[in-house]
């Protein structure tokens, strides 16, 4: 009996010791209990910089595969810095025609500055006809995005979720 309560003993201790250990090292190089508890968040100098004004749409066609449109979009990035997406996935919509429907990146991107690329993107209209689809594409108007993607400004990977209200990119 005497050997089991040594036993577990020196199993606690040792338990303790694991998980102790790490947190000690972290805590003397963090050089305070604020590093310690909440470490500075660093941003990095692409953020900084970054404009989403920079990508700009310079072509919409689309073209129809059964009940999936392939939309395929312009893109030039007039900024400083590369910008990408990878991983879009959401809805979009246009309440003046009242469309709404589901989109999926089909491959990711990543433009340089200055350099201009055609995006493929699939889309499910869920509500609303073919010919509003038309008046969107040749009329421009102004679109409700919503959805995630991962947003790649020069080799700085960062997960996005977007809402946007009455958005004109045109």
């Amino acid at each position: 009996m005497n050997i089991e309560k040594t036993l577990i003993w020196s199993l606690r201790i040792v338990t303790t010791i694991i998980i102790l250990v790490p947190l000690i090292y972290y805590y003397l190089a963090s050089g305070s209990l604020l590093d310690f508890v909440m470490p500075s968040l660093t941003i990095p100098p692409s953020l900084l910089s970054f404009n989403p004004s920079s990508l700009r749409i310079t072509a919409v066609d689309y073209e129809v595969n059964g009940e999936t449109y392939l939309l395929s979009i312009g893109i030039y990035n007039a900024g400083d810095i590369g910008i990408g997406l990878k991983e879009a996935s959401g809805t979009i919509s246009v309440p003046s025609l009242n469309i709404r429907g589901r989109f999926i990146l089909q491959s990711s991107f990543f433009l340089k500055p200055k350099e201009e690329r055609k995006v493929n993107i699939e889309f499910l209209l869920e509500s609303g006809t073919r010919k509003d689809l038309k008046i969107l594409v040749s009329q421009r108007l102004p679109i409700e995005i919503s959805g995630e993607a991962v947003l790649i400004l020069n080799s700085t990977e960062l997960p996005l979720n977007v809402s946007i209200k009455s958005w004109n990119p045109w």
